[in-house]
């Protein structure tokens, strides 16, 4: 089971949405490999309200778990909510995401151009994961911008082999990400990538030959 030690806990209320009902299974996601680094993205009706239409970086993936961030749910609570007594946080004014079910009550970061260090653990080339409040207040005190900095309440965590086989039965597709995605506007996201993905409509067991439409007399 993957754990990670946040620094701060918060008691600002997070809503969640309703199961959907079980439709029939997508066919599993091929090409990519689930590594630190790569989204998943839930299929269209995943039932469980913890993640349904979301985005989940993952931060670390080995043989004892999965650890991962959804990234496309923002809150409308703000950083001194959370922290008022935080030095620079009302002046910060750093919005606060949803990052997953587990630990709720703690903050952790994803830093766009940092370099890793004993605190700060690598993800991609441009994009890390801190759950430092030092580091918090040092990057506050040099004003890092929102679009390098992102701080989420909570996180997604699956025991070792977990997220595996929810991939192999169709729960999630897999997806290249990058730092543009996750610190942009990320309202749409699920929409865009699930479009690619999982385009809407229903297979058919021998489609007609479109290439030689012809037009109605």
């Amino acid at each position: 089971m993957v754990v990670v030690v946040g620094f701060v806990a918060v008691t600002v209320p997070l809503a969640m949405g309703r199961p959907a009902p079980e439709p029939e299974r997508p066919e599993p996601t091929k090409r990519l490999v689930l590594a630190a680094g790569v989204f998943v993205v839930a299929r269209r009706e995943l039932p469980d309200p913890n993640f349904r239409r979301t985005v989940v970086l993952i931060v670390q993936h080995d043989e004892r778990g999965t650890l991962g961030l959804i990234v496309n749910r923002r809150t409308r609570h703000r950083l001194h909510d959370a922290l008022p007594d935080l030095p620079g946080a009302q002046a910060a004014d750093y919005p606060l995401y949803f990052g997953g079910p587990i630990g709720k009550s703690l903050l952790v970061m994803l830093l766009r151009n940092e370099k890793p260090g004993k605190t700060i653990d690598r993800v991609t080339d441009e994009v890390s994961f801190c759950a430092d409040r030092d580091v918090l207040e040092r990057l506050i005190a040099k004003k890092k911008p929102a679009t390098e900095l992102r701080l989420y309440l909570g996180h997604a965590g699956w025991a070792g082999g977990q997220l595996t086989h929810e991939i192999a039965r169709g729960d999630w597709y897999l997806a290249k990400s990058d730092g543009k995605s996750i610190f942009g506007d990320v309202e749409n996201m699920w929409n865009r990538l699930i479009e690619d993905l999982d385009p809407p409509g229903f297979e058919v067991r021998q489609g007609p030959d479109t290439t030689r439409a012809t037009s109605a007399q």
